[in-house]
């Protein structure tokens, strides 16, 4: 409408200025002075401008504004008079909008007529538009704007006063306006008016506060429906000066810079004076979907007018981290808390207080309840599950606070993060978890890298504070009620063992710092170390670890491809250890380098290992190089490993295997006796924290005694001869010259297939399998006496031999079979 204003203002300024000074005017003689006054008065750029015989021209009419300009060529004006009245009638021309840039923004062509009577107060004007192109807006189907017309007409007299203006783009576009002779309302009515055309008007337009709030607030959006009453004598919304109902769909709306818009909104709109009531029906705000939405504005100018947002949404959590700023996401980040990964359903309350005065903060109260959450933070060390959130934003802060499942035990958080003022804390974390553990091995949940909760419950308080981008971490916790296992180290902190757990550390930077880290307990268990963090690198620094005998330190460097670990010291007590947590994979996947330089290890029944040394490594699939090598009081002990494909062999040798046995827990009743133990192991199909199976094993054994070994009273107990059976049970050391056979181990089952023993007192088969783990087994075979030496003539005899004494597959005349089925 100023745009048209304008043009009116043109010509009745033309009119005026040319009354008195027609005649000289209208021989051409006065076109600087009347040039010089048009362009003062209406503030606009003639060129060219000429006024002879009754016709004023100008090549250009320019009107300029801070964003754009209004083009208006070919102007040329006929000014007649007839009985007391002037008319000005335009020739068609063409008018056209361009931005700073001289991009064409709007194009038309125009013609037009005023006619005024000088001796009453009536007037006449009409404006037609055609082929209007707008390049910068499509309409709510996507297509341009082309072949557009516009006509207004505005006829007053003392009887009179109507107005009629009709936009119109092949009728999907319309915007039409029209009053009668009684009315001082115009009636409006529209149909898809895209909100976007404020882009047209801020080219051409002064300053104004409702371009301005359009500018700052709406993004996009269609008036699909419109009807209402305008008092275009009066001031937009003011007081009787608009009545009426508004429909907007795919509006996009823009709160505020730093959070996300209210896009796709279907909003129902009733305008009552300066009072406007936005309904929503329906909108997003990033992944949220907004119901039962109202937004209340009673304009009062800018500088002086509230929006009041209230709203209520749904829609996954990762809706809410659109309230945090991309600063402080970035900063978080760092630290490795990333909330934009956050799952699970939230539900909002909205309420938003926006003053439109420049310069002026927003008010927020929006309240979330999360179900369902789920997030990994710290590097995916720190895992919460099934949790349920409250959060609060009021604009300068976003505080979390809930109950779920940190690393599988229940726990409560709270976050805060302040947004205006960081003098205290730019975000703070939380965490406070219950641990309560059932004794059960097999669940895999109670097992936090190489420690095992075994049973009992305590409380862990953990702090990570962050303010100038530092980061410090604190936890001070009272561990006595735990039942603790270190699994390669065969510590035990018993529950009710008075123990804490103690540790500290900052950031200098978010991915670079160190961490000061104690265990003690009333019972004289003591470690601590440093952990020096560097990107993707920790290094630790275990300066004493003392437990019982143990006495050693420990250097470790642990990034995503590599377990590089180095342990010295004087002993390692492993008297208490449970022997299968060193078959026990322990990574999923990159490399792993060991290396281990120890006085003495102390084994079971109080077996000492003197002088080990031993050095492993291994990639994601096998360990492909490995020893070791120690004494076991004077005799020896050697492992070899090396690779075989994706698989890896191992060959243990030992010259005192009763030793040995006794010291790994694996059997009692052996004395002495030279060991050979050939395995192929694969632990590429198996998790970490399951056993590696053993496929194929083989093993010797030459020159050794069960003692007191009451399995192989029970074994020779099937053959029906009293004096040979009292010979055994009576003889506590039975001797045999050797044993070899091949088994398999896997699922704490070993199977043993084939094994053959010989001794000067018996022969005997072995098949079956033995539960480690529920120690029990089911062995069967058969049991060949020698018969104080006759077997062992008569077995030498071809084929009368294996008739009488069998062989290791087949039972002879005078062996018998067996089969033990129990505990052990």
């Amino acid at each position: 409408m100023r745009i048209l204003s304008k043009i009116l203002a043109l010509i009745i300024l033309i009119f005026a200025s040319f009354y008195s000074l027609f005649l000289a005017a209208n021989m051409g003689k006065l076109n600087q002075p009347i040039k010089t006054v048009l362009e003062y008065f209406l503030n606009i750029e003639l060129v060219e401008l000429n006024f002879q015989d009754t016709t004023l021209t100008s090549k250009e009419a320019i009107i300029l504004s801070r964003n754009g300009k209004l083009l208006i060529s070919g102007l040329k004006i006929h000014v007649g008079y007839s009985a007391g009245s002037f008319d000005f009638t335009m020739d068609p021309g063409r008018v056209c909008i361009t931005n700073n840039n001289d991009e064409l923004i709007v194009d038309a062509k125009y013609s037009g007529k005023f006619i005024k009577n000088i001796l009453k107060n009536n007037y006449s004007t009409e404006l037609n538009f055609s082929n209007i192109v707008i390049s910068d807006l499509t309409d709510i189907h996507n297509k341009p704007y082309q072949n557009g017309l516009i006509s207004y007409t505005h006829h007053k007299s003392a009887h009179t006063h109507h107005i009629a203006f009709d936009l119109n783009f092949d009728n999907s576009t319309y915007l039409r306006a029209s009053s009668d002779q009684d009315s001082k309302k115009v009636k409006v009515t529209g149909k898809n008016i895209p909100l976007g055309t404020y882009t047209i008007f801020e080219k051409i337009a002064p300053d104004n506060g409702l371009v301005k709030f359009f500018q700052e607030f709406i993004k996009n959006g269609y008036i699909t429906e419109a009807d209402f009453l305008l008092d275009i004598n009066k001031e937009i919304l003011t007081k009787d000066s608009i009545i009426g109902k508004v429909k907007i769909q795919k509006l996009d709306f823009s709160y505020d810079n730093d959070f996300p818009l209210l896009k796709n909104m279907d909003v129902d709109i009733d305008v009552f004076d300066s009072n406007v009531t936005f309904k929503i029906n329906s909108a997003y705000s990033s992944a949220l979907s907004l119901s039962q939405g109202l937004i209340l504005m009673n304009w009062q100018g800018l500088d002086n007018t509230e929006l009041k947002i209230t709203a209520k949404a749904h829609g996954p959590a990762t809706g809410l981290t659109g309230f945090i700023s991309s600063t402080q996401h970035q900063e978080m980040n760092k630290a490795n808390i990333d909330l934009r990964k956050i799952i699970g359903q939230a539900n909002l309350d909205i309420y938003i207080d926006i003053p439109l005065k420049p310069g002026t903060k927003n008010i927020y109260n929006i309240s979330a309840d999360i179900t369902e959450a789920s997030l990994s933070i710290f590097k995916n060390y720190v895992n919460l599950t099934n949790a349920s959130i409250k959060g609060v934003f009021n604009g300068d802060k976003v505080l979390l606070s809930g109950a779920g499942k940190i690393n599988n035990f229940k726990s409560d958080l709270g976050f805060a993060l302040n947004i205006t003022d960081k003098t205290e804390f730019s975000h703070k974390l939380d965490i406070k978890t219950y641990f309560k553990v059932l004794n059960d091995k097999s669940d895999s949940r109670n097992k936090i890298a190489f420690i095992s909760l075994q049973g009992g419950d305590s409380v862990i308080d953990f702090t990570y504070t962050n303010k100038d981008s530092k980061g410090l971490i604190a936890v001070d916790s009272d561990i006595t009620g735990l039942d603790l296992y270190f699994d390669k180290l065969g510590i035990r902190k018993k529950k009710n063992d008075k123990s804490r757990l103690v540790i500290s550390g900052a950031f200098t930077d978010p991915t670079m710092g160190k961490i000061d880290f104690s265990v003690s307990s009333q019972s004289g268990l003591k470690t601590n170390g440093t952990i020096d963090i560097d990107s993707n690198k920790a290094i630790a620094n275990i300066k004493e670890i003392k437990h019982k005998q143990t006495d050693l330190s420990a250097k470790i460097i642990l990034d995503k491809n590599l377990f590089d670990a180095n342990i010295k010291g004087k002993a390692l007590d492993l008297s208490e250890a449970d022997m299968l947590h060193f078959l026990e994979k322990e990574r999923d996947g990159g490399s792993t380098k060991l290396v281990l330089a120890i006085e003495r290890v102390r084994l079971k029944d109080d077996i000492w290992l003197d002088g080990v040394k031993a050095k492993f490594e291994c990639d994601n699939l096998r360990c492909f190089s490995g020893y070791i090598d120690s004494k076991i009081g004077s005799r020896s002990l050697e492992v070899l490993l090396a690779a075989k494909g994706d698989k890896e062999e191992w060959l243990v040798k030992c010259s005192n295997a009763g030793a040995l046995l006794r010291g790994l827990d694996m059997y009692n009743s052996m004395r002495a006796g030279n060991l050979t133990l050939n395995l192929i192991t694969s632990r590429k199909e198996v998790k970490r924290g399951n056993i590696i199976p053993i496929h194929n094993g083989k093993f010797t054994f030459e020159r050794f005694m069960l003692h007191d070994a009451p399995t192989m009273t029970r074994m020779v107990s099937f053959i029906s001869l009293p004096g040979f059976i009292s010979m055994i049970s009576g003889n506590k050391d039975i001797a045999f010259l050797g044993m070899n056979g091949t088994f398999s181990f896997q699922n704490n089952i070993l199977s043993i297939d084939n094994s053959f023993a010989t001794g000067p007192y018996f022969d005997f088969t072995l098949k079956g399998t033995i539960d480690t783990k529920k120690r029990f087994m089911d062995i069967y075979g058969h049991v060949n006496p020698q018969l104080y030496g006759i077997s062992s003539v008569i077995g030498s005899i071809p084929l009368i031999g294996r008739i009488f004494t069998g062989n290791k597959n087949h039972q002879g005349l005078v062996s018998k079979s067996y089969r033990l089925k129990e505990k052990y």
